[in-house]
C-alpha cells in the first residue's frame, strides 16, 4: 500500500515514508510563539499552533492505515490524505 499526502498549501503531493514533527519558534506581531510542523520526508507539509493538533493529525494518518491494512488484499491501494488546515 502506498499514502501519498498532500500540503496543506496544495502545493505538494509525495508518497510519505516517514512523519516527523519538529517545535520551531516563529515570530508573530512583535512575538515569539511556538508552532509544531510536521514534515514528510523532510519536507514541511503542515504547521500546527498547538503540538495536540499536530499529534491528532498523524494520529488521524495512523488510523487510517490501520483500517486498510488487510493482508489479504491482492491490489494494494494507494490512498491520498490532504493535510487539514490549522
Amino acid at each position: 500500500m502506498e499514502l501519498m499526502i498532500r500540503s496543506q498549501d496544495k502545493m505538494k503531493l509525495y508518497k510519505c515514508e516517514k512523519i516527523d514533527i519538529k517545535t520551531n519558534l516563529r515570530e508573530d506581531y512583535m512575538r515569539f510563539v511556538t508552532i509544531d510542523t510536521i514534515y514528510i520526508n523532510d519536507t514541511e507539509f503542515g504547521t500546527y499552533d498547538e503540538r495536540n493538533r499536530a499529534l491528532e493529525i498523524v494520529d488521524e494518518i495512523q488510523e487510517i492505515l490501520e483500517q486498510v491494512n488487510d493482508p489479504n488484499l491482492t491490489i494494494l491501494p494507494i490512498l491520498v490524505y490532504k493535510m487539514p488546515q490549522r
